[in-house]
């Protein structure tokens, strides 16, 4: 079964470059602009934002080729802190990243 959904609604936040990384935040309509790099990912209880800081490249492949600085910012209180170089970067759990 399908169902279509209509026309997408306009949006309150610019159209993403797909080069910065940017948390868009629904409820207060705010972005926060984190600057050149990949898609951030989200710790379980989405206080935490992570990506991988760096100029990005274009290419089916340019996600595995992107070497940066791995890092991890609260949303809440902006505190930011830098886990070195990496790849990418993964919340294992409340206390923990892998990078």
């Amino acid at each position: 079964m399908t169902k279509l959904l209509g026309p997408r609604p306009d949006s309150v936040f610019p159209t993403w470059d797909r080069r910065q990384t940017v948390v868009y935040d629904t409820k207060t309509g705010k972005s926060i602009e984190l600057g050149e790099g990949s898609g951030a990912n989200f710790s379980l209880d989405s206080r935490w934002a992570g990506w991988i800081a760096g100029s990005v490249s274009d290419g089916p492949l340019a996600a595995l080729d992107r070497l940066g600085e791995a890092n991890v910012q609260n949303l809440e209180t902006g505190e930011r802190r830098s886990f070195g170089q990496g790849r990418s970067i993964v919340f294992v759990d409340a206390q923990r990243v892998a990078v």
